[in-house]
């Protein structure tokens, strides 16, 4: 019961704080409208956030590997907290810039990286399953209908003032948190152990930096989320561009995170059963062909499908990439292995949506950017079709 109780927490916790991205979608036209902002700017706004998590990632790692899950997630809460409660009162398209800067410190802290560890302590054996279950992206299937309805209540400012007070709720729950150590001391071989790591950082850095095995897991993420990022993020002018109605792309984005809470468990079942490798494999597959779905498509329903698609893959591709990286780093040393490999994951992957949309102000149509993700989509699939399973490191 108290390791149920564990993945809840952490679930809850990861809805709240999947609000400053899976709003976004909906707030971009007001924002854009009200600061008379143009969109490819304020697309800086995810791209920050994400650029926050990747650049912070290090840092939440360590702080992961020498201390606690409850106080990192506290930090995260915190920061989410001011984050948005300065986005209420901003005035310019700049200082929203600024503010999902703070959402950014908040959502690093507040991050997969931290469930993915805690998992680790609480279900060694079922990583996969917990992982999935732990991050499903219920903020995606919430908070695009949430925020649409909310706006046709409030103002966008009050509207804020109400998810900052749901971050606030979550500082009041991560108190539930405990690692296993604490409540069950030695009680079994899958104990997490309590002793602080004493391998120097730069040590594991130099490890990651040199394996082979390590580049391609990090390369095949990056492709899988930063397309799927940029896809998420321009999603309601991608629809529009198609001369649909707005609300059929607000009714697209809920799709993407009903098919991600379906196939969560799925994928990670699937990657408890045949390895994550495999996972990752068939998510470049399906991936690849969703966005040629998605090319110059006029017809509303085979672009749904594509859109679908992506969004079932949302929890599949963390959990595929972290359980490899688990199997590469271990789990003495996961936070600061992880920390080390989302600052190059998080810091290209952020870059994507801003290209996206420049390349549709430029050239009228996101077809230019599907396409080449889809080719770099298939080389992920054969690239994981190559490497069946890591080999662990050794560190020291």
């Amino acid at each position: 019961m108290a390791a149920i109780i564990q993945l809840l927490v952490c679930a809850i916790a990861m809805i709240v704080v999947s609000t400053a991205y899976f709003s976004f979608a909906v707030f971009l036209p007001v924002f854009a409208n009200y600061f008379a902002m143009p969109v490819s700017q304020l697309a800086w706004c995810v791209s920050i956030l994400m650029l926050c998590m990747g650049l912070m990632a290090p840092l939440t790692g360590r702080l992961l590997d020498k201390s606690s899950v409850r106080l990192v997630l506290w930090l995260g809460a915190l920061f989410l907290c001011v984050g948005f409660v300065c986005l209420a009162y901003a005035q310019s398209g700049m200082q929203v810039l600024g503010c999902y800067l703070l959402l950014g410190f908040g959502a690093a802290f507040l991050s997969p990286i931290v469930v993915v560890k805690h998992m680790t302590q609480w279900f060694p054996k079922q990583l996969g399953l917990a992982t999935s279950l732990a991050l499903l992206p219920l903020g995606g299937v919430l908070y695009p209908p949430l925020t649409q309805w909310l706006l046709g209540l409030y103002e966008w400012r009050d509207v804020v003032l109400i998810y900052a007070a749901s971050a606030t709720a979550v500082v009041i729950l991560i108190a539930i948190i405990r690692d296993k150590a604490q409540l069950e001391p030695q009680k079994d071989g899958n104990t997490a152990s309590a002793e602080v790591p004493s391998l120097a950082a730069s040590k594991i850095y130099k490890a990651l930096a040199t394996s082979p095995e390590f580049w391609c897991i990090a390369f095949g993420f990056t492709v899988l989320m930063s397309g799927a990022l940029a896809a998420m993020t321009h999603l309601v002018v991608y629809v529009q561009s198609k001369n649909f109605a707005a609300s059929e792309g607000i009714v697209l984005l809920t799709a993407m995170g009903v098919a991600s809470i379906a196939a969560g468990p799925l994928f990670g079942m699937l990657s408890d059963r045949f390895g994550p490798a495999r996972g990752n494999m068939i998510a470049g597959l399906l991936q690849g062909t969703a966005f040629l779905l998605m090319l110059g498509q006029p017809d509303y329903w085979p672009m749904a499908v594509g859109v679908v698609v992506v969004g079932a893959l949302i929890s599949g591709r963390f959990v595929f990439f972290s359980n490899l990286l688990v199997k590469l780093i271990g789990t003495q040393y996961f936070g600061t292995g992880m920390g080390f490999a989302s600052v190059i994951v998080s810091s290209l992957a952020a870059l994507m949506p801003v290209v996206a949309g420049s390349l549709f102000e430029h050239f009228g149509s996101f077809d230019v950017f599907f396409l080449p993700m889809a080719i770099a989509n298939f080389i992920v699939a054969i690239i994981f079709w190559r490497l069946v399973e890591p080999r662990p490191l050794r560190f020291g």
